[in-house]
């Protein structure tokens, strides 16, 4: 894991970066078939293969942030499934094979994700202080064994669990990103304020602040709100729009690209730097996000 300090500097280094798209709704669009509650949590071990194809694919639409899947390769989920033996060596291979993936001599980084305990759409299921603390602790310093730069903390809906990731990554001194998943009202999705996370964010300190996993419509007025709140490092990376499907992940709508590269637009002239895609995107969808970048970075 690299020191907060460091990572701070390397992310000064360029205009703007750009994550990975979907690697859930992609696997699923590609013919991996899933089951909830675990997901995509076994990709690496069943199709390592489709697993590091979708990575490189992401490197050559331009991404020079690769998430590691382990949205939920989760300690608190496979302990309830009674999974935990198959735990420590799936988290190690998945993060190793997206390191695998990474171009040699090329300054790109790997983000290791980190998820909402319960359902991302249910801030009503958000355990208690004691089970978020025991375990996003196991969580992080699990992560923090595997050959990563940072961590991603990704789709998380109240304060009252963002504050715990942000209360362990500075004790534990990882660097982390925190982002929230919002309701469109300027709110987390628990309906909390997102001054709130601010405060947070100014106690903790974190290496910024991202809103994710919700369209670009729905997004547009939380990336306002946030832009107006928060002089850090802020990150957005919206569905693709369209709507889940049963077998393949996601349908997308023709135009979907086209709607994520205005969105994406409109976030560089609010002063965001990190960009990419959440469910349903493609790494088609993220090599078209470029030409607009480098244009509104020029």
């Amino acid at each position: 894991m690299l020191a907060i300090s460091q990572l701070d500097q390397i992310l000064s280094t360029r205009k703007y970066w750009l994550l990975d798209g979907a690697i859930g709704t992609e696997l699923e669009r590609r013919g991996y078939r899933t089951s909830l509650p675990l997901w995509t949590a076994f990709a690496a071990s069943e199709c390592p293969g489709l697993l590091q194809q979708i990575y490189r694919e992401y490197i050559e639409a331009g991404s020079n942030i690769l998430t590691a899947n382990t949205f939920r390769i989760s300690y608190y989920l496979f302990e309830r499934e009674k999974r935990l033996d198959l735990f420590e060596d799936l988290i190690k291979t998945t993060c190793y094979l997206a390191r695998k993936c990474m171009p040699k001599n090329h300054k790109f980084l790997l983000a290791g994700s980190i998820a909402s305990l319960e359902d991302c759409y249910r801030p009503d299921m958000v355990p208690d202080q004691t089970t978020l603390l025991k375990y996003h602790h196991l969580q992080l310093s699990s992560l923090l064994k595997c050959d990563l730069d940072f961590i991603l903390a990704e789709t998380i809906n109240t304060i009252r669990e963002a504050h715990i990731l942000l209360k362990l990554s500075q004790e534990m001194q990882i660097p982390i990103i925190i982002s929230v998943v919002s309701n469109g009202k300027g709110q987390l999705l628990s309906g909390e304020k997102m001054e709130n996370l601010i405060t947070l964010a100014n106690e903790f300190k974190p290496i910024g602040i991202s809103l994710n996993c919700r369209s670009a419509a729905e997004l547009l007025t939380d990336t306002h709100k946030l832009a107006t709140l928060y002089p850090g490092i802020k990150g957005v990376y919206s569905n693709a729009s369209g709507k889940p499907h049963p077998t393949r992940g996601w349908e997308a709508e023709a135009d979907a690209a086209h709607q994520l590269g205005d969105f994406v637009q409109q976030a560089c002239e609010l002063d965001y730097r990190i960009f990419g895609g959440c469910c349903g995107t493609t790494p088609e969808m993220i090599s078209t996000l470029i030409q607009t970048l480098d244009k509104s970075f020029k």
